[in-house]
């Protein structure tokens, strides 16, 4: 999982993306986009995990690759909606990068190097920095997952 660092300033603006939370921070010099991962307990995570371990071996492939369907099986199951969404961000979307990609107001997102911080183009603030710093192995995942798709 990414560092999401924490970032302190004036939020300029607000806004909820499934369970993340997106602000636009004034740090003083400059804007930062600030991603907010949904908030797991412990016992949420062990329940993702112990779901994520399974599935390959309980959900037909027409299944699991149709994030409705896989959805609405986990409904049944009685799965919390916020572990559908990381269940599905993993499964069929961008794990980590998943809010990036469903915000509307962007326009790109740019990954220069590991271990430095994600950037994107916000369609009212322009470029900024993001609060999301990841490894190279993370960002050679990322990679092999957008070629793939």
């Amino acid at each position: 999982m990414p560092r999401f660092n924490h970032v302190t300033g004036s939020v300029i603006e607000e806004y909820q993306l499934g369970f993340s939370k997106i602000q636009i921070v004034d740090i003083g010099y400059q804007y930062v986009y600030n991603v907010i991962p949904p908030q797991l307990t412990r016992e949420e995570w062990d329940e993702i995990s112990q779901i994520m371990d399974g599935l390959a071996f309980t959900v037909k492939p027409d299944e699991l690759l149709d994030p409705q369907k896989l959805g609405e099986r986990l409904r049944k199951e009685r799965v919390s909606e916020k572990a559908i969404y990381i269940i599905n961000s993993k499964v069929n979307g961008y794990r980590w990068l998943q809010p990036l990609v469903d915000d509307p107001n962007l326009e790109d997102i740019h990954c220069f190097k590991a271990n430095t911080a994600i950037r994107v183009v916000h369609s009212k603030y322009g470029l900024l920095k993001t609060n999301i710093v990841r490894s190279e192995q993370e960002v050679y995942e990322m990679v092999k997952l957008l070629a793939y798709r």
